[in-house]
């Protein structure tokens, strides 16, 4: 039961945060800050509670974003405090003009850093592959007619399969995700519900990344019995969203 309920507290801060902690070195002449209303500067997640190996745990996380000359997020660097101190993540993000075609994620845990590589058929990402903590993950995508990612399957070591997420959509929104994995629970479904305000991770990155990471256009207000509530600014963007329980608490800052 733990193991599920962490499991789905997961996935609700995937959805509310809607962004990955993600070298390719990008100089300093191809960083661009973009002013913009939708453009995000940075978030602040307060997480108050959270099952980790079958205990609570908390943290307070802030995240920068830097964008290229194309528009989407360049380099994200990430400070996190919890108990155990505070530690820090630096992802970037490397183009071929509007494609993303690897993103390269690094922390002090990490021996070296992992990069993830994407593949291209046409405009979508059909496979991802990366290798970490001595273990090489692929990932496959497929999708519908009109372009939506429908499934994302996961092996580790080329074989051995980890999960497979399966999405339905509702006015280009994620309103169901499907979830198997090897492990021994049941099968996760997740409902979501969605206001009519502007999603600021749907302005950050490529199009194709945002199939993947199953970025929607609006914000989340529900996830099963999970209430999200959001204050807004002048131009209809989050500048906050706090779920039900308190538990998690996100604000966020605009160029």
């Amino acid at each position: 039961m733990r193991m599920k309920k962490s499991l789905l507290f997961l996935l609700t801060i995937t959805l509310m945060t809607s962004c990955s902690n993600e070298d390719n070195t990008i100089n300093d002449k191809d960083k661009l800050v973009i002013k913009h209303d939708g453009k995000l500067k940075s978030t602040k997640v307060i997480v108050n509670s959270s099952v980790v190996d079958e205990k609570l745990y908390s943290y307070i996380e802030t995240t920068d974003f830097l964008y290229g000359t194309n528009g989407f997020v360049s380099e994200t660097k990430t400070t996190r405090i919890d108990k155990y101190g505070e530690s820090f993540a630096h992802t970037t993000f490397g183009y071929d003009g509007n494609y993303l075609i690897n993103k390269t994620y690094l922390e002090p845990s990490y021996r070296n850093d992992v990069v993830e590589k994407f593949y291209y058929v046409d405009e979508l990402i059909t496979t991802s592959n990366y290798y970490s903590r001595g273990k090489s993950v692929r990932e496959y995508y497929s999708y519908d007619s009109f372009k939506n990612l429908i499934k994302r399957e996961i092996f580790h070591n080329e074989e051995e399969w980890e999960a497979t997420f399966e999405f339905e959509y509702t006015n280009e929104n994620v309103n169901k995700l499907i979830l198997n994995t090897r492990h021994p629970i049941p099968t996760q479904i997740l409902n979501y519900e969605y206001d009519n305000k502007h999603n600021p991770y749907n302005e950050a990155y490529s199009v194709a990344y945002r199939r993947i990471k199953y970025i929607s256009k609006n914000n989340v207000v529900r996830v099963n019995d999970n209430e999200i509530q959001y204050e807004y600014n002048a131009k209809g963007y989050p500048i906050k969203s706090i779920d039900k329980n308190n538990d998690v608490i996100t604000t966020y800052e605009y160029y």
